[in-house]
């Protein structure tokens, strides 16, 4: 088990994000692996995440006394549009997976947007995916 590993791990299973018992150990070993594979196809060049001012209305989607109620956070930290791309053996950026209304200060971060972990995974299989089927291994 690598030092990086461990940290990911601790850190995971500190911040809970989508791993929640039964099964947080589990899930936080998961949430490491996919967040140092991830580091590695980025070092690559061949996934990225991205974060954007979202373009609906956080008041729209979620109604006026939510949005009331969470006001200042929101205007703290913004609300963002998340994705993932991959670059595919057709040397193009494909989109992999997406959430729109996200409010933190870093949303591209797994430790910070509990779904970023989800973006970062799905990204890894497309990419692994087209790829194989192009015959070439990563």
């Amino acid at each position: 088990m690598t030092i990086m590993f461990r940290q990911y791990f601790q850190r995971f299973l500190e911040t809970g994000a989508y791993c929640t018992p039964p099964g947080r150990a589990a899930c936080a070993i998961k949430s490491a692996r996919t967040l140092i594979a991830w580091q590695q196809a980025k070092a690559d060049g061949r996934v990225r995440i991205n974060a954007e001012e979202e373009q609906e209305s956080f008041s729209d989607v979620f109604g006026e006394e939510i949005y009331e109620r969470e006001k200042a956070f929101i205007e703290l930290h913004g609300c963002h549009y998340v994705y993932t791309e991959y670059l595919a053996p057709d040397g193009r950026w494909h989109h992999a997976d997406s959430i729109g209304m996200v409010v933190c200060r870093r949303p591209d971060c797994p430790f910070e947007n509990c779904y970023a972990i989800g973006l970062m995974s799905s990204a890894l299989d497309q990419l692994n995916e087209a790829w194989t089927l192009a015959g070439e291994a990563i």
